[in-house]
């Protein structure tokens, strides 16, 4: 594997570490959640309204999701690296 593939695996493995970060968090405690920075959440616009029950059940929903995705797409990032070496 050349030094730019092994680059960009490693890059993308970080974006998808923090995407499965992002995701736990979420699933776990929207209120912990929504008091990350905004660089730290994946969204770049401040929240101008007080989050309700059903804003932290949208965002459980969504960040089990991302969750989910993520740790997948993780895992078989690394078993075709452990596949095709």
């Amino acid at each position: 594997m050349s030094p730019w593939q092994m680059l960009g695996v490693t890059v993308a493995l970080l974006v998808l570490a923090f995407a499965l970060f992002n995701g736990i968090l979420m699933a776990l405690s929207p209120k912990r959640w929504f008091r990350l920075p905004r660089y730290a959440r994946f969204t770049w616009h401040a929240y101008r309204f007080e989050p309700t029950i059903m804003v932290h059940v949208q965002v459980r929903i969504l960040g089990a999701i991302l969750a989910a995705l993520s740790g997948w797409m993780c895992v078989e990032l690394v078993r075709d690296l452990l596949r095709y070496p």
